[in-house]
């Protein structure tokens, strides 16, 4: 193979150097976004320890990351560029605001009904419904905590709530986690396009002054 058509092939499978520098100047932020929203949920969960204790944390996290990425490309994509800057200004503030009560709701939730098992990074959700044993065995003895009943249950709340309302407990616990983080992710993404919108206005300036 002669050197001329060598190089001729190996121009062709090489990007240039100009597109990926293009490419990464253009979407640094969204980059930057993905990299921050998918290492959240880890931090969060596995370090911070202050996820739903159902279902565990690895999976929580998982379960977090892949909404905050697909949510984040998703609307990034599908925000049009036309959008005015009020219509994604108003987005934003919507953002916090939901953001705030969901954040009070599930505070509320790990207060109600998250327990120590034995200890607060390691927790479990309990329920709002005894079970009849249980319900006879505190109206027998009312000076009886649930918290010293759920340790000889060996931290297994079934064993003291009903089954169906742990597991309800459960999976509004873990609805307002992802819906936290996916207003996290929409409120970037809006940042994202606002922001783009403001610099190509000021490039707009720059090149017509007039």
């Amino acid at each position: 193979m002669s050197k001329k058509r060598v190089e001729k092939e190996s121009g062709r499978s090489r990007i240039p150097r100009g597109n990926i520098e293009g490419f990464l100047a253009r979407y640094k932020k969204l980059l930057l976004a993905f990299l921050a929203l998918g290492s959240l949920p880890p931090l969060t969960s596995l370090v911070a320890k202050v996820g739903p204790p159902w279902p565990s944390e690895a999976e929580t996290a998982s379960y977090t990351t892949l909404l905050n990425l697909c949510l984040l490309a998703f609307l990034y994509a599908n925000t049009s560029k036309t959008a005015s800057e009020a219509k994604l200004r108003r987005r934003i503030s919507a953002g916090f605001y939901v953001f705030s009560g969901v954040f009070a709701i599930y505070l509320l939730l790990k207060v109600l009904f998250c327990y120590n098992a034995p200890d607060w990074q390691h927790q479990v959700a309990g329920g709002f419904v005894f079970q009849p044993h249980i319900a006879a065995i505190i109206a027998d003895d009312p000076t009886v905590g649930t918290k010293s009943l759920l340790g000889e249950a060996l931290y297994d709340s079934t064993r003291i709530w009903e089954v169906w309302s742990v597991s309800l407990v459960r999976f509004v616990l873990l609805a307002a986690w992802l819906v936290l983080f996916a207003v996290v992710s929409a409120v970037i993404a809006y940042s994202i396009r606002l922001d783009e919108k403001r610099s190509a206005y000021c490039e707009k300036i720059q090149a017509d002054p007039k």
